[in-house]
């Protein structure tokens, strides 16, 4: 049976991401050497998570002792002031909680501290070269970009409005203008070529048949 130092799965509702790890912590090296001796014990880990990762003092031991699909965290200096460093990452591979284990993390009572704390205390564990972020503030970004996106969306669609009203305002404005033109040019073509008196008479008004009849 393998019982993990830290087991840890991330803030997520969907399976696939949940990404569970393994951190064994060993603080002497006959420790970590008899974890190495039992190799049953070792896939038992990696059973139950994605990435396993070994942490033990830095000059404890060489990381290349450690089997390669282990990562290997060394801290360098005491436990309450000193950085972890990242010697070499562990090997992904995928891997899906069996029944039994969600079970077990039903039945145990999780471990919960204040986020400000903890993300001070990893951030001052980790160094300058990680970014310790709360799930409260992941959210909070991802809630921010998703108003901008909506504004943007927002400013779009009245700008486009705006465009389209103004086109066919403009296509209106066109068609009323060019319409007396036309007309005019109907008149005017029949008589391109035409002497006065021929103008004149075909401006007289005709008479109708039924009141030359009755005269």
């Amino acid at each position: 049976m393998a019982r993990p130092d830290v087991f840890s799965v991330r803030h997520t509702t969907v399976e696939d991401y949940l990404r569970p790890m393994v951190h064994e912590v060993k603080v002497s090296r006959a420790d970590l050497l008899s974890d190495l001796r039992h190799a049953a014990k070792r896939e038992c880990y990696r059973w139950l998570s994605c990435e396993t990762y070994y942490v033990f003092p830095s000059g404890m031991a060489d990381p290349r002792e450690v089997p390669e699909a282990f990562g290997v965290w060394l801290l360098n200096g005491r436990v309450d002031s000193g950085t972890l460093e990242l010697a070499r990452p562990a090997l992904h591979q995928p891997c899906k909680l069996h029944f039994m284990v969600w079970m077990a993390l039903a039945k145990a009572t999780p471990v919960r501290a204040d986020d400000a704390t903890a993300q001070r205390e990893l951030s001052a564990l980790l160094g300058a070269g990680f970014d310790v972020q709360t799930p409260a503030t992941r959210s909070q970004q991802a809630a921010a970009m998703v108003a901008g996106y909506t504004t943007m969306v927002n400013v779009s669609s009245v700008s486009a409005l705006f465009i389209g009203l103004f086109i066919i305002y403009n296509s209106v404005q066109i068609s009323v203008v060019r319409r007396p033109v036309a007309e005019a040019s109907v008149w005017v073509l029949p008589y391109i070529g035409s002497t006065c008196s021929r103008m004149k008479s075909s401006m007289k008004p005709r008479e109708r048949p039924d009141a030359v009849a009755s005269a």
